[in-house]
């Protein structure tokens, strides 16, 4: 299964810190290259830009099906220029993220100090915008602390929507986590209440780091399952 096949809109946690970012990505998926164009979506690791990245991508595959969709990330594109230029076939490399209808591009924070990167970016953009396609991009760093960004590239990226997401409170996510797990367990909801409960008391809760914090919590629950031990047993254990 496609690691990235449960990253859509209805499974994307939102909370005041991500609901500016969630909602000009939904717009931007419902409405390609009309407005909001381009989108640049930028925050800490775990914060749900990827997820973001590929809920467009997945909700304009299933609406929009004859429209066609590039996603890549930075060390991608940059890996692909140098293998397309010492293999002399730049045309099939423009080919391919030119002529598309949604550009998706993640982690443009690598593109620090890859000057050719930079320009063949530059050139791409230009193609794409010129031609009312969607551009989305995303980054780790806002613009402005991505050191060595040319200031034509960098004048190209501030020329849209700019979103920073901030982590989600790690209260909400676990309220919202569990909430779904409830139809896969057999416990009733008084041992889930007791995880909601008791899960801060071996975890610092206050603006965890959400991927670790999900892995933990999928960790007590499939224990739970294998073991056929309850989960209030397990979170005792854990504490």
């Amino acid at each position: 299964m496609n690691s990235y096949s449960n990253y859509t809109f209805e499974n994307f946690i939102k909370g005041e810190n991500n609901e500016f970012g969630y909602s000009m990505a939904l717009e931007v998926a419902k409405n390609p290259g009309k407005k909001n164009n381009p989108l640049f979506i930028y925050g800490d690791v775990s914060t749900g830009k990827t997820h973001l990245l590929k809920a467009i991508e997945h909700y304009v595959l299933a609406n929009c099906p004859d429209l066609k969709i590039k996603y890549i990330n930075m060390e991608m594109f940059t890996n692909d220029l140098v293998n397309s230029i010492r293999n002399d076939k730049m045309n099939a490399f423009r080919v391919q993220h030119r002529q598309v209808d949604v550009f998706l591009l993640d982690d443009i924070q690598f593109i620090e100090g890859k000057e050719i990167t930079q320009e063949e970016l530059f050139h791409t953009f230009n193609t794409l915008y010129e031609s009312g396609k969607q551009i989305i991009l995303t980054s780790n760093k806002s613009l402005n602390n991505i050191s060595t960004l040319t200031k034509r590239l960098l004048s190209r990226l501030e020329s849209g929507i700019i979103c920073e997401i901030k982590p989600i409170n790690s209260k909400i996510f676990i309220q919202n986590f569990i909430e779904d797990q409830i139809i896969t367990l057999t416990e009733d909801i008084t041992a889930l209440n007791s995880l909601k409960e008791n899960v801060d008391l071996f975890y610092e809760l206050e603006n965890a780091d959400i991927r670790k914090l999900k892995a933990i919590l999928n960790t007590v629950i499939q224990y739970s399952k294998i073991s056929k031990k309850p989960l209030t047993e397990i979170i005792k254990t854990l504490i």
